[in-house]
């Protein structure tokens, strides 16, 4: 079970709509809420998607008590692993033989699921 305190005045924020920022920007924002994020990538093939958030949960505007998980998927390069941003939240690759999306290891050489039996 989960408590939140009020400060009395039940108000409950809205989650902003952070589509179509980048990472970085959103994660400031949701975090500046006091929201906990959650980073997954999908790759993408279109360069203006790259390192932008594609969709978020919960949608925009719902009204949502921090410290609750956001999480946003954000667009990585559907040939390359990503950028190996600083928290090492993106950087997701595809398997070596096109399986599923694994997560990123903050080095742009994330490993793709049960895609590969190689452990690096």
């Amino acid at each position: 079970m989960i408590l939140y305190l009020s400060d009395g005045t039940g108000d409950v924020p809205t989650v902003p709509d952070v589509i179509g920022l980048t990472e970085e920007e959103a994660t400031e924002i949701l975090e500046e809420i006091g929201y906990e994020v959650l980073v997954f990538t999908k790759p993408t093939s279109d360069p203006d998607e790259v390192g932008i958030v594609l969709a978020q949960t919960p949608k925009a505007d719902e009204e949502v008590a921090p410290p609750a998980q956001v999480v946003i998927q954000v667009g990585m390069d559907r040939d390359g692993g990503g950028d190996g941003g600083d928290t090492g939240s993106d950087g997701g690759g595809t398997g070596s033989d096109g399986g599923d999306t694994g997560p990123g290891n903050g080095n742009g050489r994330g490993r793709g699921g049960d895609a590969t039996d190689d452990p690096t």
